[in-house]
């Protein structure tokens, strides 16, 4: 999600907030008694725990931050963690079929992942990449993974490569659908619906 930022304008606000914190800091603990060595000092400690409140904010407190101001999911990204029931059509030459799984995407403020959990695989990230559309601004969901077949009931298939391109529904923050690809040539449609625990 951070890469979703202008990071330079971000880097340009904290700069000018550590400034002006450690200026107002210095001019309330000033004394010509005690010296600026005091201040500095006080300053410095001021600046780290802002610090710590935006580490906090970064690692902890950006999920609270979303749920309390909800129109923080559509100006930036939205909280996609969680588990979501997952539909798979697929096909493969000329066999198709639908096949149930589960996925976990794991999202902090720094990156994303998602697994996925089937009856015959599991589904490792490689990659997962928020975006949002340029012109609409619906959320997308670059994935690439590793899939890895279950060796049981016969199966010998290898490891192999995908790609999915999923977008949030216009309507619901708790579906995700788009087409894969992988490089054993078969391809399909994803549907995933949140689940609620």
């Amino acid at each position: 999600m951070i890469n979703l930022l202008p990071l330079t304008k971000v880097i340009t606000v904290i700069s000018v907030l550590y400034a002006a914190l450690i200026s107002i800091i210095l001019i309330f603990v000033y004394d010509v008694d005690s010296g600026i060595t005091v201040g500095i000092v006080f300053a410095i400690k001021g600046a780290t725990v802002l610090n710590l409140f935006l580490l906090g904010v970064i690692y902890f407190g950006w999920r609270w931050l979303w749920r309390k101001i909800p129109f923080l999911n559509k100006l930036l990204f939205p909280d996609l963690n969680g588990e979501w029931d997952m539909t798979i059509h697929w096909r493969w030459d000329d066999k198709k079929g639908v096949a149930q799984a589960t996925a976990h995407i794991k999202q902090d403020f720094l990156k994303m992942s998602m697994e996925v959990a089937s009856e015959d695989s599991d589904s490792s990230t490689l990659l997962a990449k928020p975006q949002k559309d340029p012109e609409s601004g619906r959320a997308i969901l670059f994935y690439i993974y590793r899939n890895t077949p279950k060796l049981k009931n016969g199966n010998k298939s290898l490891p192999y490569d995908g790609t999915a391109i999923l977008k949030l529904d216009h309507t619901s923050l708790n579906i995700l659908e788009g087409n894969y690809y992988t490089d054993r040539s078969t391809r399909g449609y994803y549907e995933l619906k949140r689940k609620y625990t």
